[in-house]
């Protein structure tokens, strides 16, 4: 009888190590900052929520706290920098996206916004020989566009506004539905 059980209870452990490490489409993952174990993501979730933040001494935020990760080089160096969005405290206008370069162990925000929602796309275009890139911002009485960054000095800023979809490659790919926490789809 105990052969059995433990049998359930390993395979439901394995199941929820293979969610929490859920590569997703485009090379994207997705994991929750609380189970971070490699250095990369600890690093990244220390840049995007130090550890001085009360974002981590609260339990019912930290521990739903979740990322999706798009490693890509953005400027031709040979370096992957760090595409990250949250959508798992998003309101009706979205969640955070940021845009990080490494320094070493450590991460250098180029980008930070709270109004985003995905499709994260990289443009063929560039600013100053960083990829531009463009995302999607609805919700909270916001008519529905898609905002493009280019890069100047040390960082991304808004570029255009744009109500049709910029031609790009998806990093991170519309991965919410609607519900009350997200937008209406146009």
């Amino acid at each position: 009888m105990f052969k059995p059980f433990a049998l359930v209870l390993l395979s439901c452990l394995l199941a929820t190590l293979f969610i929490q490490e859920t590569f997703a489409q485009n090379g994207q993952i997705k994991f929750k900052c609380k189970n971070a174990r490699t250095t990369i993501k600890k690093s990244i979730c220390d840049t995007i929520v130090p550890i001085t933040d009360t974002y981590r001494k609260d339990s019912v935020v930290w521990d739903a706290f979740e990322v999706t990760v798009r490693h890509i080089d953005l400027n031709g160096d040979g370096k992957n920098e760090e595409v990250v969005w949250e959508s798992s405290w998003a309101g009706t206008s979205g969640g955070s996206l940021w845009v990080l370069s490494s320094t070493g162990r450590k991460y250098r925000k180029t980008l930070e916004t709270d109004t985003t929602w995905s499709p994260i796309i990289l443009l063929k275009s560039k600013t100053k020989g960083w990829n531009d890139l463009a995302y999607y911002v609805t919700g909270g009485g916001v008519e529905p566009v898609f905002v493009t960054l280019g890069f100047k000095n040390s960082k991304y800023r808004w570029k255009a506004v744009n109500k049709e979809t910029p031609k790009g490659k998806i990093l991170i790919g519309r991965n919410w539905g609607n519900s009350v926490f997200g937008p209406i789809t146009p």
